[in-house]
């Protein structure tokens, strides 16, 4: 098979979560473990940093991938899910991996693959462990799919651990409070390992880690524990960059983790922190986290879709000059839509949608919930629909967002990318 004969036989042949959810979610490590010891357990010679957080994750591990290898070190990293290319989800120093090494692994292992049946998450960490074993990186920064006590990427024992922060998001599986969903997400604390705990802090949350931590005797470090100097350095770098807030939590979070990997050795040091960070707002655009796509009209996207994260994007839209806010979204049915909708502005033209997924909600219903909230909008069966109606409507001093689901914005950018305007 060539590359996009093999994209074709994980889409049709892999169970994955954006289509079955919950049942694509394999609690425990069964099918991991398989995998990869098929593979002669690649992920014992690698040195991990793993990563956990309702929200944030994303975008620290592309930051703490940039500042490390701008140190000289060889970074793998893993993330997900992609929004355009599969090979969004393995790179090697910040560049997506070559196709050719996932049409080796697709057509060694297919017999294999066949006989374990892993999700596709499953499958992609395998992978990923592979590639970055093959490709002797220094270390490999590990981003978990879903909580963190049951995810399959838990099967490692990293030198560092991360959690960004705690909200309600996922409860059909990681619980309904801020407690349970916190119990899940200090599951990737281990035994002897540092942890450090980022932004912004919840109470319920932290008390859930400590008790966790010492149980383990894993030392803790908090990013709320940098000094007044590092903390005001950071928040003028935020500031001369024009980054919404959330970049401050993530960017105190990632230089505090460099603090504990230069504290128990793993980095030599920590000089230029504040150059790389400016290098990497102004060549990088993380894909989905405040992306911004073009100016006049400006066209943002964010895959917030739980109640912190769209809190946080309509904060930041406040502080952005525009005349008309106009709004593409659609959600999974398994979230609590009329919650999030509480968070949504009365003063925006919305456009309803559904992701091609049996998971979304269907574009009418999400309408009608809005029209609970007094949110009139027009809806469309498709992102491609919606698109085509608003670069007609939209004007060069208006601001498009388009937010929710990840698969809403997968879409939209490939549509956007053929048409724009």
């Amino acid at each position: 098979m060539n590359y996009y004969e093999c994209l074709e036989y994980l889409e049709n042949n892999i169970i994955q979560f954006h289509q079955k959810g919950k049942l694509a979610f394999h609690k425990g490590f069964d099918k991991t473990n398989q995998l990869l010891a098929y593979l002669n357990h690649p992920e014992k010679n690698i040195s991990c940093i793993h990563i956990a957080g309702t929200n944030g994750k994303g975008s620290s591990c592309h930051i703490l991938s940039y500042y490390l290898s701008k140190k000289g070190y060889k970074i793998g990293l893993f993330s997900s899910p992609h929004l355009i290319d599969y090979r969004e989800r393995f790179k090697i120093n910040n560049e997506l991996i070559a196709e050719n090494f996932i049409v080796s692994f697709i057509n060694n292992h297919k017999e294999a693959i066949e006989k374990i049946q892993p999700s596709f998450f499953e499958l992609s960490f395998a992978m990923a462990m592979d590639f970055f074993y093959q490709l002797k990186v220094d270390y490999a920064i590990i981003e978990t799919g879903l909580g963190g006590r049951w995810d399959s990427t838990n099967i490692i024992q990293p030198i560092l651990s991360i959690i960004t922060n705690v909200s309600v998001d996922h409860s059909d599986i990681l619980g309904n409070t801020i407690e349970e969903i916190a119990l899940e997400k200090a599951g990737i604390i281990k035994e002897d390992t540092n942890v450090v705990l980022g932004l912004p802090e919840n109470n319920e949350a932290i008390k859930v880690f400590q008790k966790e931590a010492k149980a383990k005797n894993a030392p803790i470090c908090k990013a709320s524990e940098l000094n007044q100097n590092e903390i005001e350095e950071i928040k003028n770098l935020v500031e001369i960059l024009n980054l919404p807030e959330f970049q401050y939590f993530n960017i105190c979070t990632c230089y505090q983790s460099i603090k504990v990997l230069n504290k128990i050795g793993f980095i030599d040091n920590i000089d230029n922190f504040s150059t790389l960070i400016k290098e990497f707002f102004s060549v990088e655009n993380i894909p989905g986290r405040w992306q911004i796509l073009q100016k006049n009209p400006q066209i943002i996207l964010d895959v917030g879709h739980n109640e912190a994260a769209i809190q946080q994007i309509f904060k930041n839209v406040s502080s952005i000059h525009h005349a008309q806010l106009h709004i593409i979204t659609g959600f999974m049915k398994d979230k609590n839509v009329l919650q999030l909708l509480d968070y949504f502005p009365l003063n925006a033209q919305y456009y309803f949608t559904e992701a091609n997924s049996s998971r979304a909600m269907p574009h009418k219903e999400l309408q009608n919930l809005a029209a609970q909230k007094g949110i009139a909008g027009i809806s469309f069966p498709s992102t491609f629909l919606a698109w085509s109606f608003v670069k007609k409507q939209i004007e060069s001093e208006d601001l498009l967002l388009v937010i929710g689901s990840f698969y809403i914005l997968s879409e939209f950018l490939k549509v956007y990318d053929k048409q724009e305007i």
